[in-house]
């Protein structure tokens, strides 16, 4: 009976300590991607139509993302840092399923970050996919964030914070001239039924030297 009782703890164990597991490998997952980009910047010239509504599916299906390999480098399009809450996660071209499991997806369809026009960014906000965007609801206005891509590094401030419903696709829709971004995720975290919006205008780009 002692082997069984030692079998039964070492089982309770293993599953009250996955969440962490799982949680601390993503996240090693996203400092690697982020670390190879710096390394390895590569411009991604594909650009398809995309829906708001293309991102709820992919937040409300989350089985296949956790599991999903990692990226190449030459996939991504820059980082994206936000201070205030310790973020610091590479982007991808295409709010997928694959891209969102370990990234931020930038929504094809809008302009990429730092041209004029709003460009639209997604993550997710759960359990399973390290911390991502999920303390997105923490920012204010004034808020700096930074993104860097092949281009230059770029400074944006927070101008504005908000929930809406999943349909409502005007948040992709300029706001502001110039350069915007406009971040994208789900709240609740578990059933989500709005999405929080933030979004913010360019403030400081510096170009990259040709």
């Amino acid at each position: 009976m002692k082997w069984v009782s030692l079998i039964l703890v070492v089982i309770g164990v293993g599953v009250l300590a996955f969440p962490f597991v799982e949680n601390q490998y993503m996240e090693k997952k996203q400092t690697e991607l982020v670390d190879q980009y710096e390394q390895h910047l590569s411009p991604d010239s594909q650009v398809a139509a995309q829906s708001l509504e293309d991102v709820t599916d992919v937040f409300e299906s989350e089985a296949q993302a956790a599991t999903t390999a990692a990226p190449l480098p030459d996939e991504m399009m820059g980082t994206l840092e936000i201070p205030s809450i310790e973020l610091k996660l590479p982007i991808l071209e295409g709010a997928t399923e694959e891209s969102l499991a370990s990234a931020v997806g930038h929504l094809t369809g809008t302009p990429f970050i730092g041209q004029e026009g709003n460009a639209a960014l997604a993550a997710h906000r759960g359990y399973s996919f390290g911390r991502l965007f999920n303390r997105l609801d923490e920012l204010e206005k004034g808020d700096t964030i930074l993104a860097t891509t092949n281009e230059g590094p770029l400074q944006y401030e927070v101008t504005n914070a908000f929930l809406v419903k999943p349909e409502d696709v005007s948040v992709l829709e300029p706001f502001s001239d110039g350069s915007t971004i406009t971040l994208i995720t789900c709240h609740p975290i578990r059933n989500p039924t709005h999405r929080i919006i933030v979004q913010a205008e360019l403030v400081e780009h510096t170009p990259s030297e040709p």
